[in-house]
């Protein structure tokens, strides 16, 4: 009980900080200024008629690493775009931090928490592969437009 009232209040006060942050859509005069950093590493981890998510490397935050991510809304629907729950680094199954909002036929960049007190209670220093699936759904109903298969990204 002790281990998720301290998650429930770690996310409380990261969502608070992150509302500060603004939005995360991306015009496309901002996407060109990221373009040198992004091409480095970009690797396609899904696409569908409605969405294509694309991984674009590793940063940190003061909760643990994060895994940039662009998301570009395909459909003609506000959409939002969360991990589903068998998110595992390394083989060990963790919990995440991720939700995004991304408007009609626009574009985000954002990130997906993994949060230190996971990896350091699993014994994960250096993260070597990461599975997971998105579930997409419509921002304005919660409907679910799609869950994708397990995408596995091998890092390092």
């Amino acid at each position: 009980m002790k281990k998720k009232l301290i998650m429930i209040a770690a996310i409380c006060i990261s969502m608070g900080m992150l509302a500060g942050c603004g939005g995360t859509d991306k015009t496309d005069s901002a996407k060109s200024e990221n373009s040198a950093e992004e091409t480095a590493e970009e690797t396609l981890m899904y696409e569908s008629k409605n969405v294509r998510i694309t991984y674009l490397g590793e940063d940190e935050s003061f909760l643990g690493p994060k895994l940039k991510v662009k998301i570009e809304n395909l459909s003609n629907k506000n959409i939002k775009v969360q991990t589903n729950d068998d998110l595992s680094v390394n083989d060990m199954m963790i919990n995440t931090l991720f939700s995004a909002n991304i408007a009609e036929g626009k574009t985000a960049i954002d990130s997906i928490s993994l949060l230190n007190s996971y990896l350091e209670e699993n014994n994960i220093t250096e993260i070597e592969k990461v599975e997971l699936s998105f579930h997409i759904l419509e921002a304005d109903t919660f409907k679910t437009i799609e869950d994708t298969e397990i995408v596995t990204l091998t890092l390092n």
